[in-house]
């Protein structure tokens, strides 16, 4: 062999093979921490995403039919956090899929994603995955300010800074996370290009140094933020802004194309196929998130701002006559219409909420506030009066509110302004299968704890779901870090701190159970 032979042969061992042989060594060494360890820190992609459950496995059972001889019903579940079960033991998709609570031969594979919105997002997953399924169940409506938002951003070209800081990048994550879903699903290619796609993907999936250098990667540049004085103002806490979080025509656009979108989705459904399409529970009872202010001088606004916080200080300790006074110097507002809303039931006493003005009032204040993360009125009122071939309706927020008589009893229904708890998740489920099943016996009744066990009979025989020890742990860590969150960004702690204080305690007795 010539000389230059050899040198070409070096090289190609240098450049080309050396390389591949140090990654085959660092995944086989990642791969054996990972057997030896269990840790996080050494999954791929795929366990990482399978560990917090974000990819759905679309393997159905291979029975068909169960003891009772009921064919089996295929359940797919879309929305955003509420949907997935952020900060609650259990959810409406577990309930519909536990024989014991539906008495139905359901398969329920649950696609929510927290902070994902409906229109654009995941209904793209839902139109997918349409000929796997029997039934599709949407509840959602929370996140559909994002969708405005995360467009503009890619429309802008330049990073998105909210009026209280909140950044969202050009070229968001959240896209490429949705593109890389969607080919996933669209795997049943067979063209060249989709079979080198399937092989990028699956680099991409199973590649534990890959993963491993990704999260370095984000983990590094975050704490390089940290010490950019540019990329974090010091933003502190306000209830009067100065500039809109989504502008007016955002905001009727994100209700038109919600709309737009269901019928599309229903205009595709098959005749053997149904719609469960349920309206949204949302907290009325908690403060609107943001005001936005006309007025420019600064001296007024502080006036405001010092003045709503007395206003939330006194309503927190039940301080009527107190609330009343301050009240009446209030900027027209959300704000202002909440708080007389509040002042409005300690007058007139906690009625029947679906005709009560006070309540009208508090519905009024979540419509006209500035950040809308719960779902917007004309989202619910929308879906109320849907109707099309193959879709059925449901309203468990309709049904909360004419079940409820008490502040309390109400909260009991959420863990914060918008997730619902174990007990809205259960008015949720009970809504589904009373919609799709003429004979299904209402469970509405049964009886929920702290801990998200279900009792749903005592006679003849004790029947109770129970649900897992370390995810009641897990969830009530996820719900306090949340609202730890939300207390440190808002100028008053009222009343993120009583749910606080709520899931503080039932994880205490709930891990005393435990042991």
């Amino acid at each position: 062999m010539s000389l230059i032979k050899k040198n070409i042969v070096m090289y190609g061992v240098v450049f080309f093979v050396f390389p591949i042989i140090i990654i085959i060594f660092f995944e086989i060494l990642l791969a054996s921490l990972f057997y030896v360890t269990g840790s996080k820190y050494f999954e791929d992609r795929l366990e990482t995403h399978q560990r917090a459950v974000l990819d759905v496995s679309r393997v159905f059972r291979v029975e068909e039919k169960n003891a009772n001889n009921q064919k089996l019903i295929k359940v797919a579940v879309f929305g955003g956090s509420s949907s997935a079960g952020y900060a609650s033991p259990i959810n409406f998709a577990e309930l519909l899929g536990n024989n014991e609570f539906s008495g139905k031969n359901l398969e329920v594979h649950n696609y929510a994603r927290s902070g994902e919105p409906f229109v654009g997002f995941q209904a793209e997953l839902l139109k997918a995955v349409m000929p796997d399924y029997d039934v599709f169940i949407v509840y959602a409506g929370h996140n559909e300010i994002w969708q405005q938002i995360y467009s503009r951003a890619r429309a802008s070209h330049e990073t998105i800074v909210l009026p209280n800081g909140f950044r969202v990048p050009f070229g968001s994550a959240v896209y490429v996370d949705l593109e890389r879903r969607l080919r996933r699903i669209k795997s049943d290619a067979t063209a060249l290009s989709d079979q080198l796609e399937k092989v990028l993907s699956a680099v991409n999936d199973r590649s534990r140094l890959f993963w491993f250098t990704n999260r370095l990667v984000y983990k590094m540049l975050a704490i390089i933020s940290i010490f950019d004085p540019d990329r974090t103002p010091n933003y502190p806490p306000k209830f009067y802004y100065q500039s809109e979080f989504i502008f007016p025509a955002e905001r009727t656009l994100l209700v038109e194309q919600y709309k737009l979108t269901i019928d599309e989705i229903a205009g595709r459904l098959r005749t053997d196929q149904t719609l469960i399409l349920s309206t949204v529970l949302a907290n009325n009872f908690f403060p609107p998130l943001a005001e936005v202010t006309q007025n420019k001088n600064p001296v007024e606004v502080q006036r405001y701002e010092a003045m709503t916080k007395e206003a939330y200080a006194r309503l927190a300790v039940g301080d009527l006559p107190g609330l009343k006074s301050v009240i009446s110097n209030l900027p027209q507002g959300a704000h202002k219409t909440y708080l007389e809303a509040r002042l409005c039931f300690g007058i007139e006493g906690f009625k029947n909420l679906a005709t009560s003005s006070c309540f009208a009032l508090t519905e009024e204040a979540r419509r006209i506030d500035k950040l809308p993360y719960r779902v917007v009125p004309e989202i619910n009122q929308f879906i109320r009066s849907y109707k099309a071939r193959n879709v059925i309706v449901v309203d468990p927020e309709s049904r909360l509110n004419t079940d409820v008589d008490g502040l309390n009893k109400y909260f009991e229904y959420f863990v914060d302004f918008q997730h619902p708890s174990p007990k809205g998740h259960l008015v949720i489920a009970d809504a589904v299968l009373t919609g799709l099943f003429s004979d299904y016996q209402n469970q509405s009744k049964a009886r929920v704890d702290e801990c998200g066990n279900i009792t749903l009979q005592e006679e003849p025989k004790l029947k109770v779901i129970i649900t897992n020890p370390v995810v009641q742990v897990q969830q009530f860590e996820i719900n306090i870090g949340w609202l730890d969150n939300f207390i440190a960004a808002q100028p008053s702690p009222y009343p993120y701190d009583y749910f606080k204080d709520r899931a503080l305690a039932a994880k205490s007795s709930c891990k005393q159970r435990a042991q």
